[in-house]
């Protein structure tokens, strides 16, 4: 089944949206991927300052036990509390395999050991153990946290690179395709109509050779086929043109041909009359100069008449080298009898002056002067 030019390059251009909008939409999603993860790790930075503001009253407190740092300590507990809760809710999907859960058990845990230790006297064994727990708890809330920030660092390099690829195989992909699309238009479209444009050319200069016919099976097919029946038309339009012009030409040659031919049959009559009055003469030598002298003007008729007759001849452009002193000389002889006798004619040709030409052509050519 054949598709029309329409169809082709519908389809040509339906391609390349569709595999560039494919290209696109896969770098949008690694963006949108690899956004989603810088505001998570950002979240995850500013929760471990958090913790890391923390702990560092906590241990402002265990230095100077002064109740104001643990209370601060408290505070900063909560916020971090806070904020990883809020971490877990709004980015479920992107934590899921994270162990957010766990660490916020363990800050729950560390908030509850520095509210008991606020509400425990100073210098009591209780307050000693308390302390031990809250540093080893509040390290190991530090260390995870760290670990998942690097973690996370990490990924995101490796979105970023992938990111990169993904870019560059999106340029060399649509380079691809912006390449097969041209090619598939100039095979399919400009070739057609540049060969369509080279014959629409060469029939403005004269020149009726068919167009190579093309099996497209869409409109430059059809449209080669109508230029090509055109072209034959317009053949045979030119034929019988240039057969028009011939016979307009030789009604215009019909008086000096009949002029010329006048002459050598007069001769001819003259010769005749003069034989008919001394045919009992003996001068054998006179009676065979008048019989050679009619001979003569019989060839010079007939070669009146033979060129007529090659001048009205339907004949095809068909160059060959002539000499040109020799076609001039023949063609005044056909118009001989329409030039008139106060005009003298005068022919600077060479002899051996040859030229390849359309014999016919320059004689109408010259006619017409």
């Amino acid at each position: 089944m054949f598709l029309n030019i329409r169809k082709k390059i519908a389809i040509s251009f339906t391609f390349f949206i569709l595999t560039s909008t494919l290209v696109w939409s896969l770098n949008l999603y690694n963006h949108y991927q690899l956004t989603k993860k810088i505001k998570l790790i950002d979240e995850k930075i500013e929760l471990l300052n958090t913790v890391l503001e923390c702990r560092r009253y906590e241990k402002n407190y265990f230095l100077y036990f002064n109740r104001t740092d643990l209370r601060e300590a408290i505070t900063y507990a909560s916020n971090a509390e806070k904020k990883q809760a809020d971490i877990i809710d709004k980015y479920k999907e992107a934590v899921r395999h994270l162990p957010l859960r766990g660490h916020l058990k363990n800050l729950k845990q560390y908030k509850a050991l520095l509210t008991d230790l606020l509400n425990t006297d100073a210098g009591k064994h209780r307050e000693k153990l308390l302390q031990k727990q809250i540093r080893t708890i509040g390290k190991q809330i530090t260390d995870n946290i760290e670990s998942i920030v690097s973690n996370e660092r990490e990924k995101i390099r490796g979105l970023i690179y992938k990111t990169n690829l993904y870019l560059y195989g999106a340029l060399i992909a649509i380079f691809v395709i912006t390449a097969i699309t041209v090619i598939f238009i100039a095979l399919n479209v400009n070739a057609p109509l540049k060969s369509i444009e080279i014959a629409i050319h060469k029939i403005a200069k004269g020149d009726y050779s068919s167009i190579p016919p093309v099996s497209t099976g869409d409109i430059f097919e059809s449209l080669v086929n109508s230029l090509n029946r055109m072209i034959e038309v317009l053949n045979r339009r030119n034929e019988q043109l240039i057969h028009s012009e011939k016979l307009a030409s030789l009604g215009t040659l019909t008086s000096g041909v009949a002029h010329e031919l006048n002459n050598p049959l007069n001769n001819i009559s003259t010769s005749i009359q003069i034989l008919e009055e001394e045919i009992e003469d003996g001068d054998v030598e006179y009676k065979r100069m008048l019989l050679e002298e009619t001979e003569n003007q019989i060839d010079r008729a007939r070669d009146i008449i033979k060129g007529l007759l090659e001048f009205s001849r339907e004949r095809r452009f068909v160059p060959r080298k002539v000499n040109f002193k020799k076609l001039v000389e023949k063609t005044m002889k056909l118009i001989k009898g329409e030039i008139p006798s106060n005009v003298t004619q005068h022919f600077r040709l060479d002899d051996s002056l040859e030229v390849r030409i359309g014999p016919h052509q320059i004689q109408r050519v010259i006619m017409n002067l």
